[in-house]
């Protein structure tokens, strides 16, 4: 009789920058969402620095909101003959509506702000994800903290991923340190939601995990293990058969539509970097027909 196969276990890290963009959530579909990750609390990897990042960072996405919920600066002007017309009498109505609308939204981030532990759908699944006891729960009272952040600092010092460019702390190290030890300690695949290219690659959609993590992963714990890496928490719930509904995967579209892709920033910060640099200053007391693309290291004068 053929045995049946032993289906893979996996555990699964969301990085701040996923829970944060549930404050940029339009409908009620992205809560819906975010309350999936409930049902994973015993698979789920959490470390304190993902806990300080969300929190330090919390109210300024917030903050966005409430810069960008203004209510309408003036009233309607109509000409003196359309001034009883019933249109512009329902439009009137219907603004000073909207003005009271607004108010009371701005009084509801108020209050969000003032009592997240209250009033803050976000906040509150977020806390409890921190607050889980699990095996791979790192907290600042772990007894494990001293090694994973030293280990972290190797890291760091080395240039080893995940880590941005321009980093000066150890805290997307910290995080990968204690991935590590999760799937070292159940023997599971890791699933990672995340948007930093540190990460990865997103090529049409698709994430290629960084080739170095992966091979990371199966050196310091098996050849079996694999990481999965995801942009989208829809997607990497279905690695955990969790249904997730078509206006669920919508919205976390929406979302990421709104950002720039990785490539364009970098190319941004390149243009600019252009501008601040002497080549730039010189390319502007040049001749136009003498111009060459001089952000080219090493090209020689034709």
């Amino acid at each position: 009789m053929r045995r049946r196969r032993r289906k893979r276990q996996k555990l699964l890290f969301i990085d701040t920058n996923i829970l944060l963009d549930f404050y940029r959530a339009r409908t009620d579909a992205g809560i819906a969402l975010l309350k999936r990750i409930d049902a994973l609390q015993d698979k789920l990897i959490t470390t304190y620095q993902v806990e300080m990042e969300f929190k330090k960072n919390r109210q300024k996405v917030i903050l966005e909101s409430l810069v960008a919920l203004k209510p309408p600066e003036a009233f309607i002007t109509a000409p003196a003959f359309l001034a009883e017309a019933k249109t512009v009498e329902m439009m009137k109505r219907r603004m000073q509506d909207t003005r009271k609308r607004v108010t009371k939204l701005r009084d509801r981030i108020k209050r969000i702000l003032d009592k997240p532990f209250l009033h803050d759908p976000v906040y509150k699944i977020a806390q409890r994800v921190f607050a889980g006891e699990s095996q791979c729960s790192l907290k600042l009272t772990s007894d494990e903290l001293s090694l994973i952040r030293r280990q972290a600092w190797r890291r760091f010092i080395l240039g080893y991923p995940p880590r941005k460019k321009d980093d000066t702390s150890t805290g997307d190290s910290v995080n990968w340190e204690w991935i590590v030890r999760c799937v070292q300690r159940t023997n599971h695949d890791v699933v990672i939601v995340s948007r930093d290219a540190d990460y990865g690659i997103v090529i049409d959609g698709q994430a290629y995990p960084n080739d170095w993590l992966a091979q990371e992963l199966r050196t310091r714990v098996n050849q079996q293990r694999k990481l999965l890496l995801f942009t989208r928490l829809s997607e990497a719930l279905r690695e955990f058969e969790i249904n997730v509904s078509k206006e669920e995967e919508q919205e976390e579209e929406i979302q990421l539509a709104a950002k720039p892709s990785i490539g364009r920033e970098d190319m941004v910060k390149q243009i600019e970097e252009f501008i601040k640099s002497s080549a730039f200053e010189e390319l502007l007391t040049k001749d136009p027909a003498e111009i060459r693309p001089v952000w080219a290291k090493g090209g020689s004068k034709s």
